[in-house]
């Protein structure tokens, strides 16, 4: 897993800044599980904007909040 997140930073990097990876979340474990092990990594993701789906399981509002949170941020352009 650390190695496709690598990758497809590294990508991003050689299109100009473009952005192929949107995080989700179902527990905290992008916020703070990985820190201590990849420090920069952790930094580099937690920057983004993150799916927080850890509601949705509980409630279909939150769920629905959640995808429409994605759909947003998977529609803004990036001006280069």
């Amino acid at each position: 897993m650390l190695n496709e997140i690598q990758e497809t930073l590294d990508r991003e990097a050689r299109d100009g800044g473009a952005t192929y990876l949107l995080p989700i979340m179902l527990d905290d474990y992008v916020l703070t599980g990985w820190r201590k092990s990849h420090p920069e990594l952790a930094e580099r993701v937690g920057r983004r904007i993150i799916g927080d789906f850890r509601g949705a399981k509980r409630s279909r509002q939150a769920f629905d909040a959640a995808v429409a949170r994605v759909i947003d941020a998977l529609k803004i352009k990036r001006v280069i």
